[in-house]
């Protein structure tokens, strides 16, 4: 950790004992204390502080997380405009597409999916809604990096590194600035296996006043989503959702209605 970033301890007690009960549909309070490596008295406590503003219940297995997280996962997601704005569209790629969709921005240098929508014929993953991860990986990520100051690039890399998914992920800083300056150039990135074997993707990312706000993304079965494919009939339509999805943050911002901006 960065030595001028101070944090208060009795707070990374509070999140080291809510990823515990996150990653558990009920733990009792001895489990957590073992995990946290904290005595029973201490965990009670903060549990109750929890239970009493709504993050955590109680129940005959043990303690999951409370729905009171609902209510603010909601409101985050609500106060990204890309996700006001994109939803709908990114509904619209899936249909088109019969893949699946993305919605993907960056946070304190993670990937952060804020939306997904599920064409006919998409495969399941285990990526849910709120997942963060690098973004060096996924065609999404990249997209976002390469239009991110190149500082801020490295301070990404130096604070999360550049994990191996598979045999084809990225993880060499001078292979990923070399990817990255391509993905300048051509408006896309891909991701050929490189998070999951057996998966492609495609990335556009959204962009207003030199504001990244995100990215869209179409991923699906390497068969279907063949790197031919990929690079040229959805290469077009990523990118043409994309324009779109910059024209209406606009609208947006301006609080200009669409029938407005089309006239002008």
């Amino acid at each position: 950790m960065n030595d001028n970033r101070r944090t208060v301890k009795s707070d990374e007690t509070l999140f080291n004992i809510l990823r515990v009960v996150r990653d558990h549909n009920g733990i009792r309070l001895t489990e957590i204390a073992e995990e946290v490596g904290l005595a029973n008295s201490t965990v009670h406590s903060h549990l109750l502080t929890l239970q009493e503003a709504g993050f955590v219940d109680k129940t005959g297995s043990g303690y999951r997380l409370g729905l009171r997280f609902l209510e603010y996962g909601t409101v985050a997601q609500k106060q990204r405009e890309l996700y006001v704005v994109g939803k709908d569209l990114v509904d619209e790629i899936a249909n088109e597409t019969n893949e699946k969709g993305w919605c993907i921005v960056e946070e304190n240098g993670q990937a952060v999916y804020i939306h997904a929508s599920h064409g006919d014929r998409s495969i399941k993953t285990y990526t849910n809604i709120g997942h963060r991860t690098g973004l060096h990986h996924l065609a999404a990520g990249k997209v976002i990096l390469a239009n991110l100051p190149e500082e801020r690039v490295e301070e990404i890399i130096d604070a999360h590194g550049l994990q191996r998914h598979t045999e084809h992920t990225i993880t060499s800083r001078d292979e990923l600035m070399a990817e990255l300056e391509s993905v300048r150039e051509q408006g896309v990135a891909y991701n050929l296996e490189e998070s999951v074997l057996g998966l492609h993707a495609i990335g556009a990312p959204v962009i207003d006043d030199e504001t990244v706000h995100g990215a869209i993304s179409i991923s699906g079965p390497a068969n279907r989503l063949s790197r031919e494919r990929l690079e040229t009939e959805l290469r077009e339509t990523i990118r043409g959702f994309a324009n779109e999805l910059e024209i209406n943050i606009r609208a947006n911002r301006d609080k200009a209605p669409l029938f407005e901006q089309e006239k002008a």
